[in-house]
């Protein structure tokens, strides 16, 4: 079941895939709901949903290469519609050329609790130039400093962030 009206840039798979859905059994979590994007439009790129708890996620991926220090979170622009949304999260994944996952970093509340308050942080400017050649700021969005996302070193503990 895919819901209208969300967003994101990543894979369909990526909150879905059999690793991520086999932690949660392992837990006794079988009682789950995945619901996936169709396009962008309000921030999120999956719902997880189980008893009174609702989680929109928005991922993000970086690559971390052998040759360089080790991958850290960089500014974020999280939609207002996003953090509009009870129980959001942003969910940073660092990734390695062999496809293997972590350490993840963490923004958003304990479960059934808002994202943080980013109405203070500095809005982002748009990426792509208009023909004026001048770069508007993207109203609707924050950019959310590094320094607000907690690392996590496994799925277990992105999952116990989740659900509790």
């Amino acid at each position: 079941m895919s819901p209208v009206g969300c967003g994101g840039t990543n894979p369909p798979s990526s909150g879905s895939d059999p690793k991520s859905l086999r932690t949660f059994w392992r837990r006794g979590i079988v009682d789950l709901e995945v619901l996936r994007c169709e396009f962008d439009a309000h921030g999120y790129d999956l719902v997880l949903s189980r008893g009174p708890t609702v989680r929109h996620i928005q991922f993000r991926t970086k690559l971390q290469r052998s040759n360089v220090p080790p991958v850290t979170p960089q500014r974020v622009a999280i939609s207002k519609q996003l953090a509009d949304k009870p129980s959001s999260c942003v969910i940073w994944i660092v990734v390695t050329p062999e496809l293997e996952l972590g350490p993840y970093y963490w923004f958003g509340g304990a479960p059934g609790e808002p994202l943080p308050d980013i109405a203070s942080y500095r809005q982002p400017k748009r990426i792509g130039r208009r023909a004026q050649g001048d770069r508007p700021l993207r109203a609707n969005h924050r950019t959310t400093p590094t320094g607000m996302f907690e690392r996590v070193d496994d799925l277990d503990g992105i999952l116990l962030k989740l659900f509790g």
